[in-house]
């Protein structure tokens, strides 16, 4: 099962496609890798399920991809049209990520 799909990172989206889905996680092809262990925000434009996701692993593949596992850290929740905000929350040290949040749609966006 193949699907187009978008991950936000710090610099901004980059597209991926999914050679797998699950409802644990999925397995997607991207240009540049991802740091293993990071936090990312998953957009499957296919299938209309948007969530939050660690990186798993990373390896090249070929010259010009990688293969990146994703576990989702949560149920995928179907996309609702208007602007999405989220944020990655930080314990008090500073460094561990606590887990990210998210806020649905503006109200009248």
């Amino acid at each position: 099962m193949y699907f187009e799909a978008k991950i936000s990172r710090k610099s901004g989206w980059m597209r991926v496609r999914g050679v797998n889905m699950h409802a644990e996680g999925a397995m997607l092809m991207a240009s540049r890798p991802l740091t293993p262990h990071s936090v990312v925000f998953v957009r499957v434009n296919t299938f209309k399920l948007v969530g939050f996701a660690q990186v798993r692993h990373c390896t090249e593949w070929g010259l010009w991809s990688y293969a990146i596992g994703v576990a989702f850290r949560a149920p995928l929740m179907r996309e609702e049209f208007g602007t999405w905000q989220f944020h990655q929350i930080y314990l008090t040290d500073g460094k561990t990520p606590r887990g990210p949040e998210i806020a649905g749609p503006a109200a009248g966006v």
